[in-house]
């Protein structure tokens, strides 16, 4: 390993931070304030006993006034009574004097503010070079005025004042040139200037001090020192003490300022988060609904002000955010909606707003007027990215958005209105099939208000038990043999005449009125079937379907409302089947599971209605609490048309023998879907074709006619059919 020279680890040591211009000064400058201490130190080896202890001691006092430094009030600079001693011993033993004091009082003032050896070093040779240029000057200024006689006390005073500027001057010099060299920069005269003022007069005016001070001494002797001295430290001492309590209020002061401030700018910081957190939604982190009202109304009123600033709104509603919620978890469906958000806010401009107003409905505001072809196409082109495939909890899944769009063109005048016609179109959006946008227009008002006028209608009607239930047959469709009923809702509404199941019944699932819907059809309809058991003992085997919704098996208390109506109606539990649709089944397995297998336990049927259009797969129809398949209507329309129905209804019915669940054909519209059926093997039916939905009234009579007729075909006791409605 080669060693590393002398001069290099001390600079290493020494200088580490030091680029090469300001190591060559501190070295430059070390060097020179060396040798002139050098020299002082020979002169002062040179001098007379007396002389030595009279300098001794003068150096003693500057060190000790060193520890006692008075803090300039407002700078960052300190005076000691060290000064006056500097320039006392200047006066009367010369330079070489002065020069060691001064470099004695800057080593100790060194070492008190730095624990830097750079510091601690070339500041007593600064101080030295510095009082060694000025105190040579101000010899030769007083030299020359004693050889033409000008000397005088006042004469010696003023030098001495200028000399302790001239040596502030010098010092100030090699300090900031120093510090400007180590940071890169050149030295300028403006750090110079700036060290002027209290600083460069508290100098002066300890140079003034001590030159009456040494005149004094040449005059009286040292007993004058003697009597003055006492006093003077007792002042200094005290001005120590004055400064140093006002540095301390000071820096308190500057504390308290500093904490005010901290604090101010934490509560600035507090209420900006409190802002955004009241503007903001917290899992998106997109403007809340608070937010959007806000600026959708400065958008309104712009609109007023000049209808040539057009705006729009458009409302997004994701089809199938509750299935993933119950599927996949909650955690996942946030997930989910992160993702959705950040899809939609990268279709849109930088100035305009995406909003999250809740669950999983999602706001735009388009700010700048553009043709309504425009905001289409923005939805088509976010339709399209929403669309396409999620990563959720290690899971690929897919949704789509039914959006409604409002445009400034309908003349607006409140936020209100904007946001309730986006959502009415939202929803039509919804009801013509989903994953669609619909473009708000006037008409749509007629319908929001009948739907309106229905719901208020439909609640009394329930209440006042104005509902009626229907019963449609089902078939063994082998020999038509009855085997039971569904039981159907019906409503005639005393001014619309005759409303349509689809219609009500999805106002019912909107209004929460589903259930209650659903209890008055389980009531009434076992009560009937209790009557028609009783009709005859042969009747007793028939069975009962009832629809329930998705509100009904969220209710942990099904089993027991079950329970309640057949005992009630002093029916067995196999006497009831209950229809569910695939969608609801496969959503409500892994939430309310327990709930269907407790009905299951209890003896009630469970069937799927409409198999085939949900999302149940094989793999889980084997492990399905459930009794019978449903093939859906749709299926059977194309039965004799298209091929692929076919395949699909024989591939059900295959299953369903497979596994051991009865199979039931529904929507029996024609002689040739009965036929194509029983080719395939089908057992079970019902659908117009075998019999129309019938009043309890109308089971009534035909269950009295096959008795009369000892029938056992549903035909036979169908004859003269029109008999059974009136």
């Amino acid at each position: 390993m080669v060693p590393i020279p002398f001069l290099q680890r001390l600079h290493q040591t020494l200088l580490p931070d030091y680029n090469r211009r300001a190591a060559v000064f501190w070295w430059l400058t070390v060097s020179a304030g060396s040798v002139g201490i050098a020299w002082a130190l020979w002169s002062l080896a040179r001098s007379p006993a007396d002389q030595v202890g009279q300098v001794v001691t003068g150096i003693l006092l500057a060190v000790a006034a060193a520890f006692f430094p008075i803090v300039l009030p407002r700078t960052k600079s300190a005076f000691s009574a060290g000064e006056v001693f500097i320039f006392m011993l200047l006066l009367l033993h010369g330079t070489h004097a002065a020069m060691l004091a001064a470099a004695a009082e800057a080593a100790v003032a060194s070492s008190r503010v730095s624990k830097r050896w750079s510091s601690r070093i070339a500041s007593p040779a600064m101080c030295a070079l510095s009082i060694g240029v000025a105190g040579t000057l101000l010899q030769l200024v007083l030299a020359h005025l004693d050889s033409i006689g000008l000397r005088s006390s006042a004469v010696v005073a003023i030098a001495t004042l200028w000399a302790a500027i001239v040596q502030f001057l010098i010092n100030s010099v090699l300090v900031s040139s120093q510090l400007r060299l180590k940071r890169g920069e050149r030295p300028t005269w403006s750090d110079v200037a700036g060290n002027f003022g209290v600083t460069a007069a508290v100098n002066a005016a300890s140079a003034c001090a001590a030159a009456m001070m040494a005149i004094t001494f040449h005059a009286t002797g040292l007993s004058t020192i003697l009597v003055v001295g006492p006093p003077l430290a007792l002042l200094l001492a005290i001005l120590h003490a004055f400064f140093k309590q006002q540095e301390a209020n000071r820096t308190i002061a500057e504390a308290n300022a500093q904490a005010a401030r901290r604090e101010a700018e934490i509560t600035v910081q507090h209420l900006q988060e409190m802002h955004h957190i009241a503007f903001h939604d917290a899992l998106t982190g997109l403007p809340n609904r608070r937010r959007f009202v806000e600026e959708l109304a400065k958008v309104v009123q712009r609109a007023v002000d000049d209808p040539q600033h057009g705006f729009a709104v458009m409302f997004l509603d994701f089809d199938r955010f509750k299935f993933i919620n119950d599927s996949l978890g909650h955690a996942a469906g946030d997930e989910f909606l992160q993702l959705v958000a950040k899809r939609i806010a990268s279709r849109v401009r930088p100035d305009d707003l995406v909003a999250r107003l809740g669950g999983d409905e999602f706001a735009l505001l388009l700010r700048r007027a553009q043709p309504e072809q425009g905001v289409v196409e923005l939805a088509t082109r976010i339709q399209e990215a929403v669309s396409q495939p999620y990563r959720v909890a290690g899971t690929e899944i897919t949704s789509s958005a039914s959006i409604g769009i409002t445009v400034s063109t309908h003349g607006y005048d409140k936020p209100g209105d904007v946001l309730r016609d986006a959502d009415i179109a939202m929803y039509r959006a919804k009801a013509t099939g989903k994953a669609r946008h619909v473009l708000f227009d006037s008409t749509m008002h007629t319908e929001i208000a009948r739907r309106m006028r229905l719901e208020g209608d439909l609640r009394r009607a329930i209440a006042d038990g104005a509902l009626e239930v229907a019963y449609q047959p089902i078939l063994d469709l082998g020999d038509e043999r009855l085997l039971g009923f569904e039981a159907l809702a019906r409503w005639t509404h005393p001014e619309f005449g005759t409303i349509a199941p689809l219609e009500f019944i999805a106002i019912a699932e909107e209004s929460s009125l589903v259930v209650q819907i659903t209890d008055l059809v389980l009531a009434r309809a076992c009560a009937d079937l209790r009557r028609w058991h009783a009709q005859a003992p042969h009747w007793t085997g028939l069975r009962l379907h009832v629809n329930i919704s998705d509100k009904d098996v969220a209710q942990r208390n099904l089993p027991q409302r079950i329970r309640s109506v057949l005992f009630e109606a002093a029916l067995r539990p196999e006497h009831l089947v209950l229809e569910l649709t695939e969608v609801i089944l496969m959503r409500r397995l892994t939430t309310e599971g327990q709930v269907l297998e407790e009905l299951r336990q209890f003896g009630v049927g469970l069937s799927i209605d409409d198999f085939g259009m949900g999302y149940s797969s094989l793999a889980h129809l084997s492990s399905l609490p459930i009794d019978s398949l449903k093939i859906d209507r749709s299926f059977i329309d194309g039965l004799t048309t298209r091929p692929t129905d076919a395949a699909i209804v024989r591939t059900i019915l295959d299953l369903g023998r497979s596994l051991g669940r009865q199979v039931v054909a529904e929507g029996i519209e024609t002689p040739a879907q009965l036929a194509a059926l029983r080719a395939l093997g089908c057992t079970t039916g019902q659908g117009y074709q075998l019999s129309a939905p019938l009043t309890a009234q109308a089971v009534d009579l035909l269950l009295e006619r096959m008795d009369l007729r000892g029938a056992h075909s549903l035909a036979d006791g169908l004859a003269d059919p029109a008999r059974l409605f009136h």
